[in-house]
């Protein structure tokens, strides 16, 4: 019998949390960081590192270096989950040809080779926002795997990016005139070229796409993550005990709220030197239990996000320009997708059906609950 992956979700009126049960702590972690990076952040850079490989018949593959999986299966993954919804495909759709495509040119790419594309915000009204994202790759040889390649990817964040913009810039880098027409048509197209003046790249970012690195934003990102790697640890040792699905999204409400809490705080350290540049006192060096964390932060969800998504207040999805965080076993944390489910308030366990006024567990009835003073829905 063929491995069986098993998926575990959390959902809630702002955000659900599904992952494979098999995801690797790296793998989560990384996640993690680069959804807190794009959200949370508007961080300029973002890296990643993509494995080309054959399988065991023999057909080459884009796969993540954490848990091997092929891009396509998460792209199909992800065109299954918007069809099961009766929403467009039409991004993923994109994304699903873009990866094709990149497996196709990376057939005869060698080592120095580059891949760029981009990837505009698609329509206000689908839940994105104002910036998209120019894709950087470089394919590296590997030593001790020589019929492996890996590529090495940064994304790019653009504020403001548009089509046009697009047409321009891969014009520039490929030599040949492009005329996309839309987001779609930019994503599906990546473009594998041999040999490249890096000056054509700056000048891309600096005079195509405006773009200037906010080195002290990046720093910031920087500084918070490895201020929470413990937390983020706990909260990867938390979903792996047999809890339930509310514990587990209080302790991502406290993780996420205290990253933002710390940004924020940062943000006012730093004006506070500009102004007074005086020896300050560290504040942030205390370490507080996971526990702790979760009882002071975990209250509540976290507070309206603006980006490439919809607020959390609305009932548009979150869509993200940059496929490798819209592929993300997590990305639906950062989805507003109101839940069907039903998790009792004494019990705690969770019914997918309809369970009318009375928990199918602890028999726990709506009228009960009231007088108990329990939360009810």
């Amino acid at each position: 019998m063929g491995h069986v992956e098993c998926e575990r979700s959390i959902r809630s009126d702002a955000f659900s949390f599904e992952y494979r049960e098999d995801a690797s702590d790296i793998s989560i972690r990384t996640d993690l960081e680069s959804l807190f990076g794009e959200y949370d952040f508007a961080v300029p850079l973002s890296r990643w590192e993509l494995l080309f490989v054959s399988d065991e018949y023999g057909v080459s593959h884009l796969v993540s270096p954490y848990d091997r999986e092929p891009m396509t299966i998460k792209c199909q993954r992800a065109i299954q989950k918007r069809k099961d919804s009766l929403k467009s495909t039409n991004r993923e759709d994109a994304e699903y040809k873009c990866v094709c495509s990149l497996e196709t040119q990376l057939t005869t790419a060698s080592a120095g080779d580059m891949v760029f594309w981009t990837s505009p915000p698609g329509p206000k009204e689908d839940g994105y926002g104002k910036y998209g994202f120019f894709f950087v790759g470089q394919i590296c040889a590997e030593k001790d795997t020589p019929h492996q390649k890996r590529i090495s990817i940064t994304a790019i964040h653009i504020d403001n990016q548009s089509v046009a913009q697009c047409n321009d810039s891969i014009s520039l880098l490929t030599g040949e005139s492009v005329y996309f027409s839309t987001a779609e048509d930019c994503i599906r197209n990546p473009k594998l070229i041999s040999s490249i003046d890096e000056d054509k790249i700056k000048y891309v970012l600096s005079e195509i796409f405006h773009f200037v690195l906010d080195e002290e934003r990046q720093k910031l990102f920087t500084d918070v993550m490895h201020m929470v790697k413990p937390y983020i640890d706990s909260f990867i040792q938390l979903n792996k005990q047999d809890i339930s699905k509310r514990k587990i999204q209080k302790g991502f409400w406290a993780l996420r709220n205290y990253v933002i809490s710390l940004r924020d705080d940062l943000i006012d350290s730093l004006e506070h030197r500009k102004r007074n540049p005086l020896p300050s006192v560290n504040t942030f060096d205390k370490f507080i239990p996971f526990e702790a964390l979760v009882h002071h932060f975990g209250s509540k969800p976290p507070p309206l996000v603006a980006g490439s998504c919809g607020s959390t207040g609305s009932n548009t999805p979150f869509k993200s320009s940059n496929i490798f965080n819209s592929l993300s076993s997590l990305f639906s944390l950062f989805s507003p997708e109101q839940s069907e489910n039903f998790t009792c308030p004494r019990c705690e366990r969770e019914s997918v059906t309809p369970v009318g006024d009375t928990c199918p567990h602890c028999g726990l009835t709506k009228d009960e609950a009231q007088e108990k003073g329990f939360m009810t829905c």
